[in-house]
């Protein structure tokens, strides 16, 4: 796997020998077919690795550049490059020319902008600069960071890495196992933190830089759900509905044409709102770039008739809309667990992602169709669907008209479930923590909790304080702000990222690159300012998304739906119990790792998954399955030991 490295400093190990001798332990003994770059002057220096052909090395998106005094080491991919580059020009004059890679661009963005370099650049990235003159080291992450950047201190340098296995092969990094963050993983929390399996490492945030001199390093935001400040609002902000929509339209459509790959592109298409309108927007940049339709292909899972993730018939609504034809996948031959505890032993950390199967025969389709990207729609939900706190922030603004035309739309019952939809994610975290107080400690539940399984110790969940990292790793809302909350969630933990890069190993493997157009800095920053009554109005869903793609989508792919389709629940149950009979006899409860670290008891939770097999209760599968996971992992990895 390519992979890059960054050391910082300014002790003697740093000199120019230490820190050439530290890269080269992080990157390893060169693998077959592999070329690399190492950098290292007085403080510091970088390091890269990469595929030797060029080819590769290009569809990887790893590079290295260098000026009179810094260098650069990158995993990017920049889009509107020429904006970007008149950009350049016109703040300092310079010439620039069309044929810069991607890493050259960044690091002249920042001999022009300096540190506020990572602010100008739209795209997938991950970076390091050492800038040698000013003995100043910089490290940045896009607002999606799907492209993974870790950093710790390793004695007296700051080590940063594309990887964590590079970050820990530092001679000097504590490698201790972070029991808490092991046991967020293994009882399925939401792990929004920035902490990974080791103590002294972190992975860099969504939207973040890291800055290094000699006072240290620091951490900063450099980007802002929507572009908003105190002071400023896009004017995107304040469009009529109809208008937005055909700005969003035009957005879409330049975010996908910027990702087109015309050798052959994939987009992963279900029959929901969110891929179809990528695979729209793709057939209209073409049709205007006097491409022929099939240049973009389609790969779509089919489930069984009657199963609540079947969209087939939907996806050939839209494929014959623009006349191309889909390749399929079938889902019954897509195991959940297959050898788990061999493929637990690729990973890096104890997380597995429930779709890896899934994921990866889509890939392998989109391979054998021919094509070098695939497209996935991504990102539509958080952006484009009611957010849950909506109704909180219809109570808290004092709409209660409209909150009680939605309730009812919603089918919504009850006075608790109202209270818990409605009332609580309003509230700041003071008035829950002054709730526990009432309640004798017991703490009101959050839509953004996540309860432990029955089987962990409650001794591990106190002596770590568990409950409590998970109330620190969320935005909490303001009064009528829920939604914002929700989404500031997803756009700033670590919770979406640890998806995505997930995901881009799955296809990398394939030897293909994946990529999200609705996550295009401007279609977020456009659909993160537009108003709660666009991304639903009672059951009705996506309206803003659904009104910019009419005339590209039929009209029964845009209707509202009275129920929700393409729900994988069904296809999980069924994979995921025919493979957990099996797995589980590969286990011994006397003997689980995760018992000898006190996480769980061994007995409860082998009676729990029996009693989940026995029963048709789906709720339980989600956390058998991370917990299970998180077991082979520290099987496959016996040198692992409690930190």
């Amino acid at each position: 796997m390519p992979r890059f490295a960054a050391v910082f400093g300014v002790a003697p190990s740093t000199q120019t020998g230490g820190a050439a001798s530290a890269l080269e332990a992080m990157l390893g003994s060169p693998r077959a077919g592999e070329s690399r770059t190492v950098i290292a002057g007085h403080g510091g220096g970088v390091a890269l690795a990469v595929p030797a052909s060029p080819a590769e090395a290009l569809r990887s998106g790893m590079g290295a550049a260098r000026d009179e005094s810094a260098f650069c080491v990158a995993d990017a991919t920049l889009y509107h490059r020429g904006d970007l580059i008149a950009a350049l020009k016109g703040a300092r004059g310079l010439e620039v020319g069309p044929n810069l890679s991607d890493t050259q661009l960044i690091l002249l963005a920042y001999r022009v902008w300096g540190t506020d370099a990572p602010s100008r650049l739209e795209g997938d990235f991950a970076f390091a600069i050492w800038d040698e003159r000013a003995e100043r080291g910089l490290a940045a992450a896009d607002f999606a960071a799907g492209r993974t950047l870790f950093y710790g201190n390793a004695g007296d340098e700051l080590a940063v890495a594309s990887t964590l296995e590079t970050l820990a092969s530092h001679p000097r990094f504590d490698r201790s196992l972070n029991l808490a963050h092991l046991g967020e993983i293994a009882g399925g929390f939401w792990a929004g933190s920035g902490d990974t399996r080791l103590r002294s490492a972190f992975r860099l945030l969504p939207g973040h830089s890291l800055a290094w001199d000699s006072a240290g390093w620091t951490t900063s935001r450099h980007w802002a759900l929507g572009g908003r400040t105190s002071r400023s609002r896009p004017e995107t902000d304040r469009l009529p509905f109809g208008e937005a929509a055909k700005e969003l339209r035009e957005r879409l459509i330049g975010a996908v044409g910027e990702r087109m790959d015309t050798a052959g592109t994939a987009v992963w298409l279900s029959g929901g709102y969110d891929s179809t309108a990528v695979f729209a927007a793709g057939q209209e940049w073409l049709r205007r770039s006097g491409l022929p339709a099939d240049t973009l292909r389609t790969v779509s899972m089919s489930y069984p008739e009657g199963d609540p993730g079947r969209e087939d018939e939907l996806i050939r609504a839209v494929t014959g809309h623009w006349g191309v034809s889909s390749t399929w996948v079938q889902s019954d031959e897509v195991p959940v667990l297959r050898e788990p505890w061999l493929a637990a032993g690729r990973r890096d950390e104890p997380w597995a992602h429930p779709f890896e199967g899934w994921n990866r025969a889509l890939a392998d389709a989109a391979r054998d169709s021919g094509a070098a990207t695939v497209l996935t729609g991504s990102g539509g939900d958080q952006l484009f669907a009611s957010p849950i706190g909506q109704l909180s922030d219809l109570f808290w603004r004092g709409r209660w008209g409209l909150l009680r035309r939605e309730w009812l739309d919603r089918r919504g019952k009850g006075l608790r479930l109202f209270a818990r939809f409605a009332v609580l994610p309003g509230l700041p975290r003071g008035a829950y923590r002054l709730a526990s107080v009432l309640r004798g400690g017991r703490r009101l539940h959050h839509f953004l909790d996540r309860s432990p399984p029955p089987w962990f110790r409650d001794s591990f969940l106190r002596d770590h304080d568990l409950l409590e990292r998970q109330w620190n790793e969320r935005a909490w809302a303001r009064p009528g702000r829920a939604g914002e909350a929700e989404m500031a969630f997803y756009f700033g933990t670590a919770y979406a990222p640890r998806v995505t890069a997930a995901v881009r190993g799955f296809v990398a493997d394939a030897g293909l690159q994946v990529v999200a157009p609705l996550l295009d800095r401007r279609v977020v920053d456009l659909a993160a300012g537009r108003p709660g009554e666009e991304r639903s109005r009672g059951m009705e869903t996506k309206r803003l998304l659904r009104e910019a793609m009419r005339g590209l989508l039929p009209e029964s792919v845009l209707a509202p739906r009275a129920e929700k389709t393409g729900l994988t629940v069904g296809y999980f149950e069924r994979a995921f119990r025919q493979g957990l009979g099996p797995a589980l006899r590969q286990l011994d409860d006397r003997d689980m790792r995760l018992a000898d670290l006190g996480v769980v008891e061994p007995h409860v939770f082998q009676r729990s998954a029996a009693r989940y097999l026995a029963s048709r209760d789906p709720s339980p599968g989600l956390a058998l399955y991370l917990t299970l996971q998180a077991e082979w992992w520290l099987r496959a990895k016996p040198d692992i030991r409690g930190g």
